[in-house]
């Protein structure tokens, strides 16, 4: 019988029109479109504990090409999109050397069965596509995975901070008041680490530090997500002290704190316009962020927190 090709699309063609019925059926079903690219299909599963954690989104040979293709219009290079960010290797083998009727070959095979799809993109992330194998081994048993391109955080992700006591006091206007906020209240923040041992032996000097927090509605804010920060193990890390050059020191862990009432910036102090947004970003960085059930109206007016 003589082969007819037929459309799996307005841009690809395969080689029956048997194929050409059953593919575009499956498309249509599946909800198959430019549109769609990138967005989830009915044979995405969550079937990893990957999967579920970054709610990926199983991306086939048709969408890959389409995707690059796109690319390739717009002029712009396509080598790293082809690649996957983890392995350095091709995300589909020759994807763009391919002819289009071995892309639809692939593509219904895909399609038959969804096992054959190997490349995905997390959930909250965009343009840019893993292969699931290796975002499975880049997770490993850890309970929280960092999108190695866009720094975007799922899960939670918790630090190697060191053992140590974090304690806050809040004290009402008029005493020790942070510059530009007198007739605010104040937080008053320590922190307390011993001197100890790292995982391989080797001995580190702990620290004390003090922090300040105006009690204004940004304040309150920033002190939710301290709690949250040093609850994670990640406001501090043995490193090394970049105000003495000493190595093997507990260090902020690039969250910045106010450790003065005055003297502004310079002094690491008050009055400072910017921090609340600088610390917001710092933070958010490492994934804490404000949820819609936090209550900073349910700070306790003194606490204590004990890292192990």
């Amino acid at each position: 019988m003589e082969k007819t090709p037929g459309k799996i699309s307005e841009d690809l063609q395969i080689e029956t029109e048997e194929e050409t019925k059953e593919v575009s059926a499956d498309l249509k079903a599946l909800g198959f479109s430019k549109s769609m690219i990138g967005k989830p299909k009915s044979f995405t599963k969550h079937t990893s504990r990957c999967a579920e954690l970054t709610k990926w989104i199983e991306i086939t040979v048709y969408e890959l090409y389409l995707i690059l293709e796109q690319e390739q219009k717009h002029h712009k290079q396509i080598d790293e999109e082809e690649i996957c960010p983890i392995c350095r290797c091709e995300l589909y083998d020759d994807i763009m050397t391919m002819k289009k009727e071995e892309i639809c070959v692939q593509q219904a095979e895909m399609l038959k069965d969804p096992t054959e799809i190997s490349v995905i993109k997390f959930g909250n992330c965009s343009d840019h596509y893993f292969h699931k194998d290796c975002a499975e081994m880049m997770m490993g048993e850890k309970n929280h995975l960092k999108c190695p391109i866009c720094s975007n955080i799922y899960g939670v992700l918790m630090g190697e901070m060191p053992p140590g006591v974090m304690s806050w006091q809040y004290y009402d206007a008029g005493y020790n008041s942070c510059a530009g906020y007198e007739c605010s209240g104040t937080w008053h923040i320590s922190y307390s680490f011993p001197s100890g041992r790292k995982k391989d032996g080797v001995r580190y000097s702990g620290t004390s530090r003090q922090a300040f927090l105006p009690d204004t509605c940004e304040g309150r804010e920033v002190m939710l997500l301290l709690i949250k920060s040093f609850n994670r193990k990640l406001t501090f890390i043995v490193g090394d002290s970049v105000t003495t050059g000493r190595k093997n020191v507990v260090v902020w862990n690039s969250v910045h704190h106010k450790t003065s009432l005055s003297g502004g910036s310079s002094s690491f102090g008050y009055p400072d316009s910017t921090y609340f947004n600088r610390v917001k970003l710092e933070l958010a960085d490492k994934g804490v962020v404000l949820e819609e059930s936090d209550d900073t109206s349910k700070i306790s007016r003194e606490g204590y927190l004990q890292s192990m």
